[in-house]
């Protein structure tokens, strides 16, 4: 069983810049600079959970079948899964845990690796269901 440390809206976690909004995190990924980043949903269960912290690495490689990404996905940006990555055309599947597959990134920028933190509840929310996204396509 993973112990998680509940934390509120932190600037830094572990020396890395807790960033939420997108297009702040593309320029610093961009940027070659690693930064901490919390998901909301379930739809990366087990690798990740509901609210938990996800260190984001810019990547310089192929990613593999299995891993984490940050990534644009139909013109959206989201941190998922890699379904099949094809190492020579550079190309990845995205998806959930359980399957539900969101289409090719256009672009994978940072790899990330689960913190053992979790974000605090907050009453009011404003997040993308990227599941819900997918089934009105």
């Amino acid at each position: 069983m993973n112990t998680y440390k509940v934390v509120n809206c932190p600037q830094k976690l572990d020396g890395l810049k807790v960033i939420e909004d997108p297009s702040l995190m593309v320029e610093t990924l961009k940027n070659g600079e690693a930064i901490a980043h919390w998901e909301r949903g379930d739809s990366m269960t087990p690798l990740l959970v509901d609210s938990q912290y996800v260190r984001l690495d810019p990547i310089h490689e192929t990613p593999q079948s299995g891993d984490i990404v940050f990534c644009k996905v139909n013109g959206v940006w989201m941190c998922h899964m890699v379904w099949i990555a094809n190492r020579v055309t550079g190309q990845c599947l995205i998806g959930s845990t359980s399957a539900s597959l969101y289409g090719w990134a256009t672009e994978v920028i940072a790899i990330g690796k689960p913190m053992p933190y979790l974000e605090e509840p907050h009453e009011e929310e404003n997040f993308v269901d990227f599941e819900e996204i997918s089934e009105k396509k």
